[in-house]
């Protein structure tokens, strides 16, 4: 993915939930409800 994309795409994130992602505990967060959510919901691979 090109660097630009990418500066773009995180953009995008923080208009759409107001998450500023250059804030580590914001990110922490964020990756521990992905995982919570993932392991809670996502049925696993066999």
């Amino acid at each position: 993915m090109h660097r630009s994309t990418l500066r773009y795409r995180l953009g995008r994130i923080r208009e759409l939930t107001g998450f500023d992602l250059r804030d580590m505990n914001i990110r922490f967060n964020l990756q521990a409800a992905t995982r919570a959510w993932q392991f809670l919901f996502v049925a696993p691979e066999l």
